[in-house]
């Protein structure tokens, strides 16, 4: 593979992930072998973690994507502090896997980290996003407390229940 100049037919890209911290590529078109040019440091290992995109269904029944960041040796059976994160607005999507050092922290100290991609974002298009603005706005509300369980408990008076922080 040659260095990349102006005149070359190779291409690079950039790739990133939920636990890998984004680097430059060169792919040389002729020969289809990839090159790192430059990453940014790597401080975890992405083989010591799991992601994963669940559904859960909101208040009025729809499906929302969830990404969930947990260690490979979590216990799904066992209670786990989680944090929960989301946006819904502007038809900007969530859903891009963007590398950040500060939630791979938390889960690489035994939580775990959810992403909600809730109706208003752009994940799947103008009728994604349209479904929660205006007057349907309280939908992007369902669909973030969606995944504690508010809705299936009746009330969040009993926080004992809920192991999102």
């Amino acid at each position: 593979m040659s260095d990349l100049t102006s005149g070359s037919n190779d291409a690079c890209f950039l790739l990133q992930s939920c636990t890998r911290s984004p680097g430059v590529y060169q792919l040389g078109m002729q020969c289809l072998e990839v090159r790192e040019i430059k990453s940014s440091p790597q401080v975890i290992d992405p083989e010591d973690f799991t992601v994963r995109q669940i559904f859960y269904s909101s208040r009025d029944g729809t499906r929302v994507p969830m990404t969930v960041i947990h260690s490979r040796d979590h216990d799904d059976s066992a209670p786990s502090p989680a944090v929960l994160t989301g946006y819904g607005g502007f038809n900007i999507s969530s859903t891009t896997p963007t590398y950040s050092p500060v939630p791979m922290l938390w889960v690489q100290a035994g939580g775990v980290y959810a992403v909600a991609n809730i109706r208003g974002g752009g994940e799947y298009g103008g009728t994604w996003h349209r479904a929660a603005t205006l007057e349907n706005r309280q939908k992007a509300f369902d669909d973030f407390i969606g995944p504690t369980g508010i809705y299936e408990y009746g009330s969040a008076e009993n926080p004992e229940q809920f192991e999102w922080l």
